[in-house]
């Protein structure tokens, strides 16, 4: 029913399983499938991934995003577009992305919250929780039409109406439509074990935080489209206090973040979604819900326009959250500084802009010095707290003209226009003085920190360079400078490549 895997998948999915496949060759097998390379173009443009400049081929994407998101990103694809000989209306369409695509950011969500799961493998099993849908409404139209009620239903109560309404259910039925695709273990045990009690989850599953994270993906995704979404959020609200240790509030939270998210992937994705309702949205929409045939043309028309309404409010609410999650993406939340990306980004358009126009430029990169000893000494709050010192310590050190961001646990850069190699050294030095003279102060001690300093100018490479190898290439000479001892400045006086 599925069409079979394609050819360049398969042999993705063999090349990345091993350690030696080198990304231009990776990039070479992508660019041999148009629509795969339109797809992993876009998940490397993504703001979300935070690589900070604009990633125009697949060798290039391949390099940046690494060979284990380029294989869950191909698995990813591949199940979105079989599906493209399989006849279906335009609403059982979107109703299936729907519900495929809330339960797959629910799973990204978690997998980036717990760490121990890939993201982007996490995505593609909670994808896999309804894909199966696809054939059991292929193969008989008849089930389109009652799936709307068990779509209502609620865990134990959802898989009984699936079994007896359609013989089977739709865990099951994916497995028979992937019967021929090379599926990662991790994912078919997932799907197989997510609804078994958490108990035997932790006994026989192979992996169990994954089977767990489909689990939880599932029992928040059905709050979307449950009769009753306030049974079905304070059942979700239950469930994730308990074993995934969320607040209430922190619930909440991740069902509109799903919403958010996406709408996000739909868009990477090129699938039809409708904007999505946020929690409060339901729960009124829930509170005040009426059955349209049974009113009269009066309230028929104030339904309607309430609807309106409510969908002009909701893309309001969308476009504060796509405001916030990328505020959350260029700012560092303990320090107030410049992320990595964002950072990424400075540093690209003042390197280009120096060759451009023939003017000095130089960077520094400041690590402090045995940060992991100093938190595990004295405490995580005190490391946070120093860090936060520092970055205050150097907000004075440096000029208005500077950039300065936060690009590590324990790193910070600092991008200086028009500042050639001996300026650079001067100021290398003041900001390791600077941070040598720091005192942090706890309640049974005066603590003192040190870091190691270490710049470059752009003369000093060669050029043909662009703005990631400039910045690679200080980090090796700050990784050098470690070595040496502590409390020490460096500066890169010979060409790298």
């Amino acid at each position: 029913m599925l069409k079979a895997p394609s050819k360049t998948f398969i042999e993705i999915q063999q090349m990345t399983s091993s350690s030696s496949a080198s990304a231009k060759e990776l990039g070479e097998l992508v660019a041999q499938d148009p629509q795969l390379a339109r797809t992993i173009l876009r998940v490397a443009n993504n703001r979300q991934r935070g690589l900070g400049r604009e990633v125009l081929n697949p060798d290039r994407a391949s390099l940046l995003l690494g060979a284990t998101t380029i294989r869950h990103i191909s698995l990813i694809h591949e199940l979105v577009h079989a599906t493209s000989d399989i006849q279906l209306k335009t609403k059982e369409r979107l109703l299936l992305w729907e519900d495929c695509l809330r339960r797959a950011c629910a799973a990204h969500l978690l997998a980036e919250r717990y760490g121990a799961v890939h993201p982007d493998m996490a995505f593609a099993v909670g994808l896999s929780l309804e894909y199966g849908r696809i054939g059991l409404i292929a193969s008989d139209q008849q089930i389109s039409q009652s799936y709307g009620q068990v779509r209502g239903l609620l865990g134990e109560d959802r898989i009984e109406a699936e079994i007896n309404n359609f013989g089977t259910t739709s865990h099951e039925a994916f497995v028979q439509l992937t019967e021929a695709w090379p599926i990662p273990e991790a994912l078919s045990d997932a799907l197989a074990k997510h609804q078994e009690s958490p108990e035997k989850i932790r006994e026989e599953a192979s992996q169990p935080l994954t089977t767990f994270i489909a689990r939880w993906a599932d029992i928040a995704a059905e709050v979307f489209t449950a009769k009753d979404a306030m049974e079905a959020f304070e059942r979700a609200n239950t469930i994730l206090n308990d074993e995934a240790g969320m607040t209430n509030a922190e619930v909440s939270e991740f069902i509109d973040q799903i919403a958010l998210q996406a709408i996000a992937y739909a868009n990477v994705l090129a699938l039809p979604l409708d904007p999505q309702p946020s929690l409060e949205k339901l729960l009124q929409e829930n509170e005040a819900k009426q059955e349209p045939e049974n009113m009269s043309k009066e309230e028929l028309l104030g339904y309607v326009g309430n609807l309106l309404i409510h969908q002009e409010e909701l893309e309001e609410e969308l476009q504060e959250l796509r405001s916030h999650v990328l505020s959350m993406t260029q700012f560092d939340q303990l320090t107030g500084l410049p992320s990595r990306g964002h950072f990424m980004i400075n540093l690209r358009q003042e390197v280009a802009r120096a060759r451009r126009y023939d003017r000095p430029l130089s960077l520094v990169i400041v690590d402090i010095d045995e940060f992991t000893e100093f938190n595990a000494k004295n405490g995580q709050d005190i490391g946070d707290e120093s860090l936060r010192t520092t970055s205050r310590i150097l907000e004075r050190v440096v000029r208005d003209s500077d950039f300065l961001a936060r690009t590590g646990g324990d790193e910070f850069a600092i991008v200086l226009p028009e500042t050639d190699g001996p300026g650079g050294r001067v100021f290398a030095e003041r900001v390791r003085a600077a941070i040598e003279a720091l005192k942090i102060d706890t309640e049974l001690k005066r603590l003192r920190i040190s870091a190691c300093v270490c710049g470059l100018s752009l003369e000093n490479i060669t050029p043909e360079s662009d703005h990631e190898i400039l910045y690679a290439a200080a980090l090796r000479a700050v990784k050098k400078l470690r070595e040496r001892g502590p409390n020490r400045v460096t500066w890169v006086d010979t060409h790298s490549s």
